[in-house]
């Protein structure tokens, strides 16, 4: 086990021969930790022979730790078993300690542990964790939407290199679970390894895309002049039943399997660029193409559509937040029936305006939230693509501000406390 940062985690190795069980002595996490350290610490000589030392070897600037060897936690629940020869010193890479980003928000177990197992570690030392966080009761990584009340997810992921790029610092900076990736972007290739390097500390989605493009089998049908038809025209076309089944089958099916060819594995869930995914038609046929690569069950969708009585008590976009719920109503339903959980909570609908203050309109994101709250969020920065192809542009550098703020921190703080 490897120290955090300025030595603010302390932890006892009592090993016995080949394994080791190991618990948390005391933990006082009062910074947030941005990266997370890639190299092993314990000798692995003296690890074997059962030694005691915990060895500092971090570099400055770098704060986390990693586990070498094998490792069991005292229920028993995981065992890791390290790598031999030179490669044991980058076995396994552990998400970044941080017990009150809403990434570590997960349910409350009626018997809290102090030790920890091999995956989603770091979450884990949340029992003694100043927010007082607890740990589920399976021991199961907790970043995944299904376990915990709170999701934050970017949108828009490969949209231009600078939107990425802020998207990106704020994932390295532990601020956000989940991102939606553009795959029919020229830069998704690219976006995606950065993506992947982040391993399971943060959940990588499809952010369909049908009304920006370019498509990526050329939707011949849909496409005036070069340009996919607006939103506003597709919600007029799904509901008249003009949407050409055939050809939009295609384009789901190629958006799915491009997100899996270059980022490795098929996406944790999907989501729709201007919640186009949610539309008559759409969404039958987005289901279906999804449960024909065998995702029923694997993978969760967006539900955009929150109860009226919840848009009403927040209070932010209102208009745009009904349009959504009623030009999408019945696609949770739908998705549900067919094998795909959703999120029971949406909010985010922004006005896209840098002068208002976003820090207050995502105070009111948090309210009424939903078994399983979503909140959508568009961080990034600005470049000449993104001015060319998008009207939200200034808007998402504040929300990465406001994201990266301690003023953020200290709502996350609040919400914890309210979720133990």
């Amino acid at each position: 086990v490897k120290a955090c940062g300025n030595g603010n985690l302390f932890a006892k190795i009592a090993a016995e021969g080949n394994s080791a069980a190991a618990m948390v002595e005391r933990m006082k996490c009062a910074q947030f930790y941005h990266a997370v350290v890639r190299r092993a610490v314990i000798d692995k000589e003296d690890f074997m022979r059962g030694g005691h030392a915990l060895k500092h070897g971090h570099k400055a600037g770098h704060k986390g730790f990693e586990i070498v060897g094998l490792v069991e936690d005292r229920n028993n629940h995981r065992k890791f078993r390290c790598a031999e020869g030179a490669g044991a010193r980058n076995v396994h890479s552990v998400p970044t300690c941080c017990p009150v980003l809403p990434s570590r928000l997960v349910p409350v177990c009626p018997a809290p542990l102090d030790a920890y197992c091999g995956k989603g570690i770091c979450a884990r030392f949340c029992a003694k964790s100043p927010a007082g966080l607890r740990c589920p009761t399976d021991l199961e990584p907790d970043l995944n939407m299904l376990t915990r009340s709170l999701t934050l997810c970017a949108d828009d992921y490969g949209l231009t290199p600078a939107v990425t790029g802020g998207i990106l610092e704020a994932i390295e900076a532990g601020r956000l679970h989940a991102t939606g990736a553009m795959t029919t972007r020229p830069h998704w290739k690219l976006a995606a390894r950065d993506l992947a390097s982040f391993g399971d500390d943060v959940e990588a989605g499809l952010h369909l895309d049908l009304t920006l493009g370019p498509s990526l089998t050329g939707l011949k049908s849909l496409t005036r002049d070069g340009r996919l038809p607006s939103i506003m025209q597709m919600i007029r076309m799904a509901h008249a039943g003009q949407l050409p089944e055939a050809e939009l089958r295609a384009e789901i099916g190629a958006q799915i399997d491009a997100f899996g060819e270059h980022f490795g594995r098929a996406p944790a869930f999907i989501d729709g660029h201007q919640h186009v995914h949610m539309l008559p038609g759409i969404r039958e046929w987005l289901v279906d193409e999804a449960a024909k690569r065998g995702l029923a069950g694997k993978i969760w969708m967006r539900d955009s559509a929150d109860r009226m009585s919840r848009i009403l008590t927040r209070g932010v976009q209102v208009p745009k937040a009904m349009t959504v719920a009623l030009a999408g109503r019945g696609f949770g339903a739908h998705a549900r029936a067919k094998g795909f959980v959703t999120n029971e909570g949406f909010a985010g609908f922004s006005a896209f305006d840098p002068r208002r203050d976003y820090a207050t309109d995502f105070a009111r994101f948090l309210a009424a939230r939903g078994d399983r709250h979503l909140i959508m969020c568009h961080p990034g920065c600005v470049d000449a693509e993104l001015e060319r192809l998008d009207p939200a542009t200034y808007s998402r550098e504040q929300e990465l501000e406001f994201l990266l703020s301690d003023r953020f921190k200290d709502m996350m703080v609040s919400v914890a406390s309210l979720l133990t």
